[in-house]
């Protein structure tokens, strides 16, 4: 089950295989890019594009 559908499980009342990894990385991501200290990888890419990229 990928977080998609653990997402699904959840909004439809049911449990989960496990909890869902959900990070919050607004502080993160705004704090280093006003800084310009966001990692290489990281550089160009909006908040959205960080999560996707995190690949979870």
């Amino acid at each position: 089950m990928d977080n998609h559908e653990r997402t699904i499980v959840i909004f439809n009342r049911g449990v989960p295989d496990r909890l869902i990894w959900q990070p919050r990385l607004h502080h993160w991501y705004y704090v280093n890019k006003a800084r310009g200290t966001l990692p290489k990888r990281y550089e160009g890419l909006d908040l959205l594009q960080i999560y996707d990229a995190s690949g979870r």
